[in-house]
C-alpha cells in the first residue's frame, strides 16, 4: 500500500510539471538567434571590465605587450602569426591602450563566430536544433572566457568558422580568403583547413577528376598566396630578432727583435655580436616549429591548465578536471569566509567536453550506415574533431609537447553541433527530445554560472 501511494505521488508530481514543460516549449518557439546573441553580448560586456585597473588576464600580458611593440614599429611575439597583433595595434592607436581596447575587438569576433556557427548548424539541422547548438556554444564557459579576453584564438576561430560556413555554401574563393586570415591570426587554424580538406575529399570520393580537383587546388593556392604574401611583407618590415650569436676571435701576433728572433707573443681578442633575424616566411616557419616543439616540451607540466590532449575528454582525475588553475583572481576574506569576487578559470563545460563520447560513436555509426541523410554531417563532425583534437594528439605523441587545455575550444563547436545531431537520431518522441535538450542545457548553464568570471552565482 505504501508502494502504491508513493508511485501515485510521483506520477502526480510529474504531471504537474507537464504544463510548465509545454509552456517552456511554446516560449522557445518564439526565441530566435537574435535573442540569443543579445543575451550573450550583454554577458560579455558585463564581464569585460573585470579587471579594469590595468590588470591583465592570463596571456593578455604577452599579447598586449606585443601589440604595444607593433604600435612602435617593433616586431614581437614571433612564435605566433601576427595578424591579430598588427590589427590590434591599429585599434590601440585609435581608441587608446586600456581594457576596452584590449577586449572589445575580441568580443566582436566572438559574436561573429557565434553567427557563423549558427549558419553552419542551419546547413545541416533545422532551426530548433541549430539554435540549441548555438546556445550550447554561447554558454560553454571556456569558449566564453576566451571570447572576452585579449588572446589570439577567438579571431582565428571566427575566421575559421566563417571559412567553414562559406565553404558549405560553395563560396570557395571567399572561404579561402577567410581561412588564410584565420591562419594569419593563429597558426592553429591550419587544423580547420585540414578539416575542410578531409570533408571535401570525403564527399567527393566517387566523382574526383582533374576538373573537380580545381576546387581544392585553387583553395590551397589562395590560402598560400595570401598567407605567404602577408608574412613576406611583415617579416621584411619588422625584421624580428630571435636572438644573437657571439663570435670571439683570438689573434696571436709574434713580436721579433732586430735579428728576427721571437721575443714575445701579443694576444688580441675581438668579440663580435651577430643578431639573428626573421626576414622571410620560411625562416618564420622554422621558428614556429622550433619554438613550439622545444618550449612546450621543456615545460613538462601535466596538471591544471597544462594537460595531455586525452585528458581533455577523459575523467581520470575529477578533482583536477573541476579545479583548474585560475587565469586571474580577486579573493575577498571576511572572517572565516573566503569569496572569489573575480575568478577567470581554465575550466571547460564538462557536459559539452565529455559529449565527445556520444558524438564520435554516433557520427561513425551514421557515416558507415548506407543511404542516410546524416552522412554528410557525420563526415563533417568527424573531420572537424579528428583535425582539431586529433591534431594535438598526434603532436603530443610525436613531440611530447604538453599543451594548454583551452586548445580544445577549437573542437568545442563541433561537439555543440554534435549533441543535437545525436539526439535528433535517437528513436524517441519529439517531446522527450525536448526534455533531454532542456536538461542538457540546464547542466551547461550550471557550469556557466558557477565558473562565471564575476562571482554572481558562487
Amino acid at each position: 500500500m505504501v508502494g502504491d501511494f508513493l508511485s501515485i505521488k510521483i506520477e502526480l508530481d510529474f504531471k504537474k510539471l507537464l504544463p510548465l514543460l509545454d509552456y517552456s516549449r511554446k516560449l522557445l518557439t518564439k526565441f530566435n538567434i537574435t535573442h540569443l546573441l543579445l543575451i550573450s553580448l550583454a554577458l560579455h560586456l558585463f564581464v569585460m571590465p573585470f579587471p579594469q585597473d590595468g590588470g591583465m588576464v592570463f596571456d593578455e600580458v604577452h599579447y598586449i605587450k606585443a601589440t604595444r611593440a607593433h604600435l612602435e614599429g617593433i616586431g614581437a611575439n614571433p612564435e605566433h602569426t601576427p595578424l591579430v597583433k598588427v590589427g590590434m595595434s591599429v585599434v590601440f592607436s585609435i581608441f587608446g591602450d586600456y581594457w576596452f581596447s584590449w577586449r572589445m575587438p575580441i568580443i566582436i569576433s566572438c559574436m561573429i563566430a557565434y553567427i557563423a556557427f549558427y549558419y553552419i548548424a542551419r546547413h545541416f539541422l533545422d532551426e530548433k536544433y541549430a539554435l540549441i547548438a548555438t546556445a550550447f556554444l554561447c554558454f560553454d564557459i571556456m569558449f566564453f572566457i576566451h571570447g572576452t579576453i585579449f588572446l589570439l584564438d577567438m579571431p582565428a576561430i571566427m575566421f575559421g568558422l566563417v571559412a567553414m560556413a562559406l565553404f558549405l555554401h560553395k563560396r570557395y574563393k571567399l572561404s579561402a580568403v577567410s581561412m588564410a586570415l584565420a591562419i594569419l591570426c593563429k597558426e592553429i587554424a591550419l587544423f580547420f583547413l585540414l578539416a575542410l580538406t578531409i570533408y571535401w575529399f570525403g564527399t567527393n570520393t566517387k566523382k574526383i577528376s582533374l576538373k573537380s580537383l580545381k576546387i581544392p587546388l585553387t583553395y590551397f593556392a589562395i590560402v598560400a598566396l595570401i598567407g605567404f604574401s602577408f608574412m613576406a611583407v611583415y617579416d621584411n618590415v619588422y625584421k624580428i630578432s630571435t636572438g644573437s650569436n657571439i663570435s670571439i676571435l683570438v689573434n696571436n701576433t709574434v713580436v721579433n727583435d732586430q735579428s728576427g728572433n721571437p721575443i714575445t707573443t701579443v694576444i688580441t681578442t675581438t668579440t663580435e655580436t651577430f643578431q639573428r633575424y626573421i626576414n622571410n616566411p620560411i625562416s618564420h616557419l622554422q621558428h614556429f616549429l622550433t619554438y613550439h616543439g622545444d618550449y612546450m616540451k621543456d615545460l613538462n607540466i601535466t596538471a591544471g591548465a597544462f594537460q595531455k590532449p586525452w585528458n581533455w575528454i577523459a575523467p581520470f582525475d575529477i578533482n583536477g578536471i573541476l579545479d583548474h588553475p585560475v587565469y586571474f583572481q580577486v579573493r575577498v576574506t571576511s572572517g572565516e569566509k573566503v569569496y572569489d569576487s573575480i575568478s577567470w578559470r581554465a575550466q571547460g563545460s564538462i557536459p559539452i567536453w565529455y559529449s565527445f563520447w556520444l558524438v564520435v560513436p554516433m557520427a561513425a555509426y551514421m557515416l558507415i550506415k548506407k543511404e542516410t541523410k546524416e552522412k554528410n554531417l557525420s563526415l563533417f563532425l568527424l573531420a572537424w574533431i579528428f583535425s582539431t583534437f586529433g591534431g594535438f594528439v598526434v603532436i603530443e605523441l610525436i613531440k611530447n609537447c604538453t599543451g594548454f587545455n583551452y586548445y580544445f575550444i577549437y573542437t568545442v563547436p563541433a561537439l555543440c553541433l554534435g549533441i543535437p545531431f545525436v539526439l535528433k537520431n535517437l528513436k524517441i518522441s519529439e517531446k522527450y527530445k525536448d526534455i533531454v535538450l532542456m536538461f542538457y542545457m540546464g547542466t551547461i548553464l550550471i557550469f556557466f554560472m558557477y565558473y562565471f568570471p564575476v562571482g554572481l552565482f558562487r
